[in-house]
């Protein structure tokens, strides 16, 4: 159990603890902020409870996360306001992170939830995987992360909560930019658009369905956005340009991540079940 990945909750819990060890002077200022940064930075609850060294053991039990498939919606879709998703912009762009791909590949590996066995990719060349044709070549290496993808969804995920948010219908990341529209499950025809620019202020306005719609609960999207990274970090080179919510045809949704300018960038695209649903390589641009 110590293997899976810690969620937000439990991160926070973790780095409470290291709060309250820093207050009682059991750390200096110097340990906090590094063993923090490391909770911040854990793969696995191992690697979190670690920081505790000469510290109380955590007394955090790892929980499986589980999601039901949400149920699809009616054919017709809600077709967005073309303002939700406005260009890139200078702003906004921060410090940038550099994942080492042998890290990545631990962590995908002991969280045993994604596994390449009988995946391939389809002789039609669109990237869906066929279990007739040969296993692609998976090629990883360091991908350039932007604060945008990680820091700054999960600051304005916890936003949209606080503004009674629970469900999104759409979801765009970029290293400039968060926008998309989301609802709640109990009431799916008030859509809210949103969007923030860098780590600014969230921009949100209210307006309503003019047909029934699919929605993702916001936990499930939570999840499915770090394990896309993750399998973007293990399998892909270069930089993340897009982070990006994506409705089947069955109406599930999956989240896509894009890398460019490297000599493995590409897409991949994982479901809520933890599979690869797409791998589309694209080599550098």
């Amino acid at each position: 159990m110590s293997e899976l990945r810690p969620s937000f909750q439990e991160r926070d819990r973790y780095l409470d603890l290291l709060s309250t060890a820093y207050a009682d002077g059991r750390l200096d200022e110097a340990e906090f902020q590094t063993r923090s940064d490391a909770v911040l930075a854990a793969v696995t609850h191992r690697d979190a409870m670690a920081q505790f060294q000469g510290l109380p053991e955590p007394n955090i039990v790892p929980v499986t996360p589980t999601y039901p498939r949400p149920q699809p919606g009616p054919p017709q879709a809600f077709q967005p306001l073309p303002e939700v998703y406005r260009g890139p912009s200078s702003s906004g762009v921060g410090r940038r992170v550099v994942l080492g791909v042998a890290a990545a590949i631990v962590g995908v590996g002991a969280l045993g939830v994604i596994s390449f066995s009988g995946m391939r990719t389809s002789e039609s060349g669109s990237g869906v995987m066929d279990p007739m044709m040969p296993e692609p070549e998976w090629a990883g290496g360091a991908l350039d992360l932007d604060p945008m993808y990680l820091e700054g969804w999960g600051e304005t995920s916890a936003l949209l909560r606080e503004h009674g948010l629970d469900s999104l219908l759409e979801l765009r990341i970029t290293a400039n930019e968060i926008a998309g529209v989301g609802s709640q499950a109990r009431a799916p025809g008030e859509l809210t658009t949103f969007s923030r620019l860098g780590m600014g202020p969230i921009e949100m306005s209210e307006s309503t369905a003019a047909a029934p719609v699919s929605l993702a609960d916001l936990n499930l999207v939570d999840w499915l956005v770090q394990e896309a990274l993750d399998l973007a970090g293990a399998h892909l080179t270069g930089a993340v340009s897009e982070v990006l919510l994506v409705w089947t045809e069955t109406g599930d949704p999956t989240v896509r991540v894009t890398a460019t300018d490297g000599p493995a960038s590409g897409s991949i695209q994982i479901d809520a079940d933890g599979g690869t649903v797409d791998y589309q390589p694209m080599g550098p641009r």
